[in-house]
C-alpha cells in the first residue's frame, strides 16, 4: 500500500513555493514537450503517482511508500511529464496523495509553436511601453497577401493599445500600463483578427522574474578592492545589446545608463555598455530577458591595475543557464606548483544551501584527495570561495598537473564554478573554467 506520510513531512520542511517547482523548459510552445522538477524532502522512495489536467489546472500527484526519521530525509528531484500542453497560462499543483495540501506551485505560460505574429520586445514593466508586432501577416505592405492596415486595432489583455505607426512590415504600439502577468495580445484589422496567447510578460520594476522570460545570467566575479600582495583588482562588464529593442532590466540591473533629464535608462539596441564591479566577491546574476540574451554578447575583465604596465588581466567566462551543470563536472590540468595559489569558486541554482563533493586527484594517477563542502546563499545563487584548494590536500602540491571533480549532492541543482591560478610573485591569473 502507498503512503504519503514521509510527503507530509516534506510539507513542513519545504514550503509551498515557486522555488521548489520548475519546468523544463522554462519557456514552451505548443509542440514542445514539458518535465516538471518538484524538490521534495523524504526517504527516497517518494515518486510521481499521476498527473492530470482539468483545463489549465494541472494537478501532480505525489506518492511515497515507506516512512523515515526526519534526520534520515534527504531532497528529491521528482520529475513530471507534463506532455504537450495548448497555448495558455497553467497553474501546476503537486500535492501529496488525495489530501489538498500543496507542495509545491507554479505558473507555466504555453505559447504558439507558428504564431501568426510576433512581439519584440515581449516583456515589459507594468507601466507600459512601446513594443512591436512583426509579421508573417505583413502590416501594411504592398503585394498579393491580406494586408492589416486601416482599420488596424489592437487590445493587450482586452484593453485598447493605441497603435502609434504601421508600415514596413510592422505595427508601433503603445502597450498600456498592467499588473505584473503574462497576457494575450489581439491584433484586429482587414485579414482578420489574430491573437497571441500568453505572449506579452508585464514586470514589475523591483519585483520577482518569471522564468519564461527571465534567464539568469551568471556574471561569477564583480568585484574592485585591494588583494594580497599590494594588488590593486578591478572587474570590468561589457556588454553589446545587438537587438532591435532596449533591454529590458528591473532596478537590480547593471546595464543602466544614468541621463538627464528623466529618460529611458535601460541599455537601448544596438548599444554596448562597459560596468565595473563593486564590492561583491561572490558574483551577481542579472534576469534578462530570454528573448534579447541570444543577441547579447559580454566581456568579463579581471585586472590588477596596480601591475597594468605589463598584465591587461584576465578573461573570466560568463556563464548562461544552458552551461549550468546538472551531473558531476570536471576543471581538468590544474597546476600543482607551489608558486601558485589555486583558488577554486563554486556557483549553484535551486537548492540554495547546497552541498558539493570536490574530488582531486593527479592525471598521472597516484595521490588524490576528497571532501564536501557547502555553498552559503548570495545574490539570487549559493557561492563559495576556496581560496586555497591546495591547503586542503598538500600531498597534492607538486604531483600535478590535477582534475578536479565537482558533483552536485542534491538532486535538482543546477552548479558551475572555475579555478583562478594567482602567480605569487607577479600576482598574474589564469583561469580554468569548463567548456
Amino acid at each position: 500500500m502507498r503512503m504519503v506520510l514521509a510527503v507530509l513531512v516534506a510539507v513542513v520542511s519545504l514550503p509551498v513555493s515557486a522555488a521548489n517547482i520548475r519546468f523544463e523548459p522554462p519557456n514552451p510552445d505548443s509542440q514542445t514537450a514539458v518535465t516538471a522538477h518538484v524538490l521534495v524532502k523524504g526517504c527516497g522512495s517518494e515518486s510521481v503517482a499521476d498527473v492530470t489536467r482539468s483545463g489549465n489546472i494541472i494537478g501532480i500527484t505525489i506518492a511515497a511508500s515507506s516512512t523515515c526519521a526526519p534526520e534520515s530525509e534527504s531532497l528529491q528531484d521528482l520529475r513530471a511529464d507534463l506532455g504537450v500542453l495548448p497555448p495558455g497560462i497553467y497553474d501546476v499543483v503537486a500535492s501529496p496523495g488525495a489530501l489538498l495540501i500543496a507542495i509545491a506551485e507554479g505558473f507555466l505560460p504555453v505559447t504558439e509553436a507558428n504564431p501568426s505574429f510576433r512581439i519584440q520586445p515581449n516583456t515589459i514593466d507594468e507601466a507600459g511601453g512601446q513594443i512591436r508586432l512583426i509579421g508573417p501577416i505583413v502590416f501594411c505592405a504592398a503585394g498579393p497577401s491580406p494586408i492589416i492596415c486601416g482599420s488596424a486595432t489592437v487590445k493587450i489583455d482586452g484593453v485598447d493599445a493605441p497603435v502609434i505607426s504601421k508600415g514596413n512590415g510592422e505595427l508601433l504600439v503603445h502597450a498600456p500600463p498592467h499588473d505584473p502577468g503574462v497576457v494575450d495580445v489581439v491584433v484586429q484589422g482587414d485579414a482578420g483578427t489574430f491573437t497571441r496567447t500568453a505572449a506579452l510578460n508585464y514586470f514589475a520594476w523591483t519585483g520577482a522574474y518569471d522564468p519564461a522570460f527571465f534567464e539568469r545570467v551568471l556574471v561569477p566575479v564583480f568585484f574592485s578592492g585591494p588583494g594580497a600582495f599590494d594588488s590593486q583588482w578591478r572587474t570590468e562588464l561589457a556588454v553589446h545589446n545587438g537587438n532591435p529593442f532596449t533591454l529590458m532590466q528591473g532596478s537590480d540591473g547593471l546595464f543602466m545608463t544614468p541621463c538627464m533629464p528623466v529618460c529611458d535608462v535601460r541599455l537601448a539596441g544596438g548599444a554596448s555598455q562597459v560596468v565595473n564591479g563593486s564590492n561583491i566577491a561572490t558574483g551577481v546574476v542579472q534576469f534578462l530577458p530570454r528573448q534579447a540574451t541570444p543577441q547579447l554578447d559580454f566581456s568579463l575583465l579581471v585586472r590588477d591595475v596596480s601591475r597594468d604596465a605589463t598584465d591587461f588581466g584576465t578573461s573570466v567566462p560568463v556563464v548562461r543557464e544552458a552551461e549550468m551543470f546538472t551531473r558531476t563536472f570536471s576543471l581538468v590540468n590544474v597546476p600543482s606548483d607551489p608558486r601558485y595559489r589555486i583558488g577554486l569558486r563554486l556557483y549553484a541554482y535551486d537548492t540554495i544551501p547546497t552541498t558539493m563533493a570536490i574530488g582531486i586527484s593527479a592525471l598521472q594517477g597516484g595521490q588524490s584527495a576528497g571532501f564536501t563542502v557547502t555553498l552559503l546563499p548570495a545574490h539570487e545563487h549559493a557561492f563559495l570561495l576556496i581560496g586555497n584548494l591546495l591547503a586542503s590536500a598538500p600531498q597534492l602540491i607538486g604531483n600535478g598537473p590535477l582534475r578536479i571533480d565537482i558533483t552536485p549532492l542534491e538532486p535538482g541543482t543546477r552548479a558551475w564554478g572555475y579555478v583562478s591560478i594567482t602567480n605569487n610573485e607577479t600576482q598574474h591569473v589564469t583561469t580554468i573554467a569548463p567548456e
